[in-house]
């Protein structure tokens, strides 16, 4: 039997749950509740609380006035205990979602009434067992229950909703932070279908609660507590455990690992910690995805730059959505805990504290201070907000993981990991340690406490970041990064003080305002009027065509509905000055680099596809895949793009194999220095200079699409953006003078426009025409005079027969490499005489098989005209 675990101030203890579906269906409507009181054969069992019967006296407990749930435990208290879980549905569901007091009913009908069990309390939580017999004790009182109630009064089940048992007694529901004396308390449980087996009576669930949760009101207090009368801010309502246990039978998911006890999201949501703040009497709502995902709330999506105005929920539930990816995104929400304005009830307990150096019992101010609502049972059964009883007030912004949620082994595991949450609160102190072991017994911040919620003036989140106000972005501690590292780039910053209204904006650093926008379905880049400005085209079922200055909605004009292809090029009909729209059908449209179309077959089209061309100052050459099978024999390459990636005026080949590793080959398709990439990236695979670092940059999405790479020319990963799956890359262009980057639904913006003198692969096939052509406008330029870049053996040491010579040289004519071992004697020659100009690559590969062990020294030689530069390589050789 899986056990849950809350490590609130004092510990919540264990509760069998329901079986759940990770997603919940919409919960709405007001259920019918049947509860059923039920005593037990009296005792003076030293391991259970009370004597077996409920507590029908008046209350003699010694906090007067300030009593929770105060006795007698009549019919009429537990009616008000329904009205109060009631009170608590219907205000954080915003009236959705609730009890139907009018039909509910609570038995046996006699004020002072119970239905007597034929054992005692210990008999059904026996001490020292194993968790299954625990289980098997739980169903066995839930069935003598329904047994006895339908023997007796022939309770009418089947017109319920819902089944809970009161028993008399308190719950072992506490870990008071001393011994437990009473270790046969009966536990607060939710009985699922899967425990009880067969229906009884068509009952295929129900709840145990206890009569109580406030341990004062029994005489074993004495033993429990040092002194009684010093001890009323030890009690507990029974509002939240009744809350909670509503909760699982509603399929509201636990937020905490149920197998370590470990807290998920602390006080912040009722299906955690959360469900006893205030004493049990003001429980958390649940957490924003919980109410999303109940229907009480429909999030509203923001996209940068957005300035927002977000209501506190107890004013208007008003849920800010970012997203981030296909499955991840963050939730916002204003949670405020004053009960008037600028005042809480911890800030009213200090301020009495400041003034009379006595710190207040929480209840005490909270009866006293608080808009509550008491009945004539002296039950608590209206709060004004259910967010009072959280340690702060601002917004907590929540990160949401649905493939986590999705794929969870089971319905307990949502949370189970707490490296990576499904639900997880990106708290603003930085320290992300909910859940967490802590030394700290009465200030434990690994439940939950005001540091973690965002507002100007929050001095835990200026410990961590520095002055405020706090900022949620890529560099702050929390990061806005996804969950696989990848940078969203996203900020929400500019957070107001703590406010019934709170400001934010929410920003990108990349992104071109209004975007992302899913509907957008960016096609292509052309200079549509020949004006020197890109114009962009997009669309699903339309096409639309927008300045690249202005790519709002508004700016967009419309025309040809009704498409039916994903694959269109635009062209300009100069005589006419009308739009050209080619469209995929038995033919392929390319254009060269004057413009003028050509229309290719399929077959012609595949040979196309297969090549990359190049113009040097007029010379035109090409690489063929043909080519670098010839020289690659080992990997099958299935997309090749060209590019200029060393800046020497020659092609270099970028070529991804087909299990989506992307190598860099120079003009002699030899491998260049960093690559081939350990990362699984999908064509296409573009590149041109984006940061305006005179080399070009490469991009590419990663195999899976949650990611969009950026990487330098020696393959170092320069931006990781978080991506969504259907997000294509289409383009590198210039969009209102700013080099960019365009998806089917982005536009992320770097430096200003770079001129690229033609060196660029800026769509899927070279450019907006399909030409597969770069063209290359400039002369090769050394950087200095040396001949030798770099020179290496790889692996060094040797230890698999074979290992490679590579030198990077510069203009050089010859190369030529002399080995020798470490006696000095000749060992073999390796030379090159270069033809290509530029960046040049000479490699060679040395077979050891027959070399023994030892060190061995390579006189290099690199010469020019009569200029010679040396080099010496010591290599080792172990087998």
């Amino acid at each position: 039997m899986p056990t849950c675990r809350f490590l609130l101030l004092f510990s919540l203890v264990w509760a069998r749950l329901v079986a759940l579906d990770v997603i919940i269906d919409p919960i709405t409507g007001f259920r019918k509740i049947a509860a059923i009181r039920v005593s037990f054969q009296p005792d003076s069992s030293e391991g259970t609380t009370g004597d077996g019967t409920f507590l029908l006296e008046p209350d003699t407990a010694f906090c007067g006035k300030y009593t929770i749930d105060r006795s007698p435990h009549d019919k009429s208290y537990f009616e008000s205990q329904l009205q109060a879980v009631d009170s608590y549905f219907r205000n954080v569901s915003n009236g959705y979602y609730g009890i139907d007091l009018d039909s509910s009913q609570v038995f046996p009908d006699g004020e002072a009434a119970s239905y007597l069990l034929d054992h005692t309390m210990d008999y059904y939580h026996p001490y020292g067992e194993t968790n299954e017999i625990y289980e098997q004790k739980l169903v066995e009182l839930f069935r003598d229950v329904l047994f006895t109630a339908d023997s007796v009064d022939a309770v009418p089940f089947t017109d319920y909703d819902l089944i809970v048992v009161f028993h008399a007694g308190i719950g072992q529901d506490f870990s008071l932070p001393f011994l437990d004396p009473t270790p046969e308390d009966i536990p607060s449980t939710y009985v699922d279908r899967e425990m009880l087996g067969d229906p009884i009576f068509d009952v295929e669930h129900g709840i145990i609660l206890s009569e109580t949760q406030n341990h004062l009101l029994f005489e074993e207090a004495e033993d429990i507590f040092t002194d009684p009368a010093e001890s009323c801010d030890y009690q507990f309502g029974l509002t939240g455990t009744f809350a909670l246990m509503v909760g699982f039978a509603e399929g509201l998911p636990p937020l905490w690992d149920t197998e370590t006890g470990e807290s998920g999201i602390g006080v912040f949501g009722l299906m955690d910690q959360g469900s006893n703040n205030g004493r049990g009497i003001i429980p958390s709502p649940p957490d924003a995805w919980t109410r999303i995902q109940a229907g009480w709330t429909i999030p509203s999506t923001v996209t940068p730059s957005s300035e927002v105005l977000l209501p506190a929920r107890s004013t208007q539930d008003s849920i800010i959505k970012v997203q981030i990816d296909d499955d991840e995104y963050f939730l916002i929400e204003n949670r405020n805990n004053w009960f008037r304005d600028n005042v809480n009830i911890d800030s009213v307990r200090y301020a009495m504290y400041d003034n009379a150096d006595d710190y207040p019992d929480y209840v005490e101010v909270l009866f006293d201070s608080v808009d509550i609502e008491f009945d004539e049972n002296g039950v608590v059964t209206s709060v004004s907000s259910y967010d009072l009883g959280l340690p702060a007030s601002g917004l907590l912004i929540w990160h949401i993981d649905e493939s986590v949620i999705r794929t969870a082994p089971d319905e307990y595991s949502i949370n189970a990991d707490r490296e990576r949450k499904g639900i997880d609160l990106e708290e603003a102190d930085g320290a992300q340690d909910i859940g967490y072991p802590n030394i700290h017994l009465f200030t434990d911040p690994t439940s939950g406490y005001f540091g973690d919620m965002w507002f100007d003036g929050n001095l835990e989140y200026e410990t961590v970041n520095g002055v405020g106000p706090p900022e949620f972005g890529p560099y702050s501690y929390p990061d806005t990064k996804a969950n696989d590292g990848a940078s969203t780039f996203l900020s929400i910053e500019n957070i107001s003080v703590p406010s019934d209204t709170m400001f934010f904006t929410v920003s990108n650093t990349f992104l071109v305002d209004d975007f992302p926008d899913t509907t957008a379905f960016i096609r292509t880049v052309y200079d549509l009027n020949g004006d020197g400005m890109n114009e962009v085209f997009g669309g699903k079922d339309s096409l639309w065509w927008a300045s690249s200055d202005d790519l709002s909605e508004s700016n967009r004009t419309y025309f040809f509905d009704e498409l039916d292809t994903d694959n269109i090029f635009i062209g300009l009909d100069q005589q006419n000055d009308s739009i050209i729209v080619f469209m995929d059908s038995e033919n392929f449209v390319v254009y060269n680099t004057a413009g003028i179309p050509d229309f290719l077959s399929l077959e012609e089209w595949e040979n196309h596809q297969k090549r990359v061309f190049v113009s040097i100052n007029g010379i035109k050459d090409s690489i063929s895949l043909e080519e670098i099978y010839s020289k690659w024999t080992e990997r099958n390459f299935g997309y090749i793009a060209g590019i200029d990636i060393d800046l020497d005026a020659s092609l270099d080949v970028l070529a991804l194999s087909s299990d989506g590793f992307l190598y860099c080959l120079n003009s002699d398709l030899i491998l260049m220095a960093g690559f081939s990439l350990d990362i699984h990236l999908q064509a296409p695979i573009l590149s041109r200079d984006l940061i305006d670092d005179s080399h070009p940059e490469i991009v590419a999405r990663s195999a899976d699409s949650t990611s969009l790479y950026v990487f330098d020319y020696q393959g170092r990963i320069q931006y990781q953006f978080a991506s969504r799956r259907d997000d294509e890359l289409v383009a590198l262009e210039n969009i209102n003078g700013y080099n960019s980057i365009l998806t089917r639904s982005s536009v992320y913006q770097f430096g200003e426009a770079t001129e690229t003198d033609g060196n660029e692969w800026a769509f899927g096939h070279g450019d907006w025409g399909r030409s597969r052509t770069v063209t290359l406008n400039y002369p090769f330029t050394s950087s200095g005079n040396n001949l030798i870049t770099r020179a290496y053996c790889y692996p060094n040491p040797i230890r698999e027969n074979k290992g490679t010579f590579r030198v990077e040289s510069v203009n050089a004519e010859k190369v030529e490499i002399v080995l020798y071992d470490l006696a000095g004697y000749y060992i073999d020659t390796y030379s090159k005489n270069v033809t290509t100009s530029g960046n040049q690559i000479s490699e060679w590969v040395w077979d050891v098989s027959d070399i023994e062990s030892g060190v061995y020294f390579g006189h290099l030689d690199v010469s020019k005209n009569s200029k010679t530069e040396t080099h010496i390589l010591k290599i080792a050789v172990i087998h």
